[in-house]
């Protein structure tokens, strides 16, 4: 139940967090894994190599728009596919001997892909700032705070969904509702207003479809990797 508890914590604080500059190099890194998806399943609905200069031409999200209702929910859905995808590659990697590879090798695409591109220049301070903290680490060599570094990052691409879902969807339509909080400056994300656009599914059940899968995802990962190894 402890480690448990410290997934559930590290999550917790990572949506909380999420808006804020402490937490903004991992944000970015997970922006990464979600355009990855978009751009992935535009390829697939056959926009070919076009679609990672198109996603990865800026810091925001880009959604392809394609012809036909599937093609577009595919990529619309994309993004949050490839968040979940990741955080189950990373936690997977974790148990593997490839761990001590893991901060090393997302440190180097992360000024690859920040460097590569003109649109994402603006980022490559924070892919700095993460290298220059992996490499503390190799000096350091700490185990235990490798590791928590791992399980941030790969706690993060499950709070990219949950922020955007919770906070970013159903809180902000709560708020707009009964003017709770004034001047709150948020939008509901552009995947979760395309989803309801082609599928006419309103927004708030697109919201909480993402959340449940999210948390589903989540808690197999969780809980598999807590099940005690048998000899």
């Amino acid at each position: 139940m402890r480690g448990l508890w410290r997934y559930l914590i590290i999550l917790a604080i990572t949506v909380l967090l999420w808006n804020q500059v402490v937490l903004r190099p991992v944000r970015v890194l997970s922006v990464f894994f979600h355009k990855m998806g978009h751009a992935l399943t535009a390829l697939f609905c056959g926009f070919g190599i076009d679609a990672f200069k198109t996603v990865f031409g800026g810091l925001g999200d880009t959604i392809i728009n394609a012809k036909g209702w599937l093609p577009s929910l595919i990529i619309a859905n994309g993004g949050y596919i490839a968040s979940a995808l990741f955080f189950v590659i990373l936690m997977g990697l974790k148990k593997t001997t490839a761990k001590k590879y893991i901060l090393g090798c997302l440190s180097i695409l992360y000024l690859v892909i920040t460097i590569a591109n003109p649109g994402l220049r603006s980022a490559v301070v924070y892919a700095a700032i993460f290298t220059s903290i992996v490499i503390v680490l190799f000096m350091v060599q700490r185990e235990a705070i490798e590791e928590l570094v791992i399980d941030v990052i790969a706690v993060s691409a499950v709070a990219y969904i949950i922020y955007d879902a919770f906070v970013a969807t159903i809180l902000l339509k709560i708020n707009q509702q009964f003017s709770i909080i004034r001047g709150w400056n948020l939008n509901v994300p552009g995947d979760i207003v395309k989803m309801a656009d082609v599928t006419g599914i309103p927004q708030v059940v697109w919201a909480i479809i993402w959340i449940i899968l999210s948390v589903l995802v989540f808690q197999t990962v969780i809980f598999k990797g807590l099940k005690p190894r048998r000899r």
